[in-house]
């Protein structure tokens, strides 16, 4: 009866400790994005208003997922301030993350083909709210290298 209780306790410590753990790690996956999310932002809204050069940009972007750090790669096309082509390569190294990727690379022709870069800034494209975060970074820097 007694290893009863001890048992029932190691149970309930290890289900707090379960719970605790991915409380954590999710904790941290909403922090680093915050200050990612802020690094673009601040970008962006320096560059509100500006003159881009036409051309073809390459950039990489980064972001906290819940499995790790998860990287992406753009290639944007330029005329007259509009976006007139995109081109995105996932590059996730976990399978839920490139499902995430995925989904996002289905509908980003939709979301920012013919729009104004300056305009551009993504949030949640097919579900995906994560992978959007590392590709407001990557146009960040797109937005850096076409400045006028």
């Amino acid at each position: 009866m007694q290893y009863i209780k001890y048992i029932g306790g190691v149970i309930a410590v290890a289900v707090m400790g379960f719970f605790g753990y991915y409380y954590y790690k999710y904790q941290n996956v909403d922090i680093a994005n915050a200050e990612i999310k802020k690094q673009a932002v601040d970008v962006a809204a320096e560059q509100t208003g500006s003159s881009y050069k036409d051309g073809a940009y390459s950039s990489e972007g980064s972001y906290q997922s819940p499995s790790g750090q998860e990287k992406l790669s753009i290639d944007i096309i330029l005329a007259n301030n509009i976006i007139t082509s995109v081109k995105f390569t996932g590059l996730a190294t976990d399978r839920t993350s490139k499902m995430w990727q995925d989904k996002f690379a289905s509908g980003l022709n939709t979301a920012i083909v013919g729009k104004k870069i300056s305009d551009v800034n993504l949030d949640n494209v097919n579900g995906s709210s994560l992978t959007p975060i590392g590709f407001n970074v990557a146009l960040a820097k797109i937005k850096s290298q076409a400045k006028s």
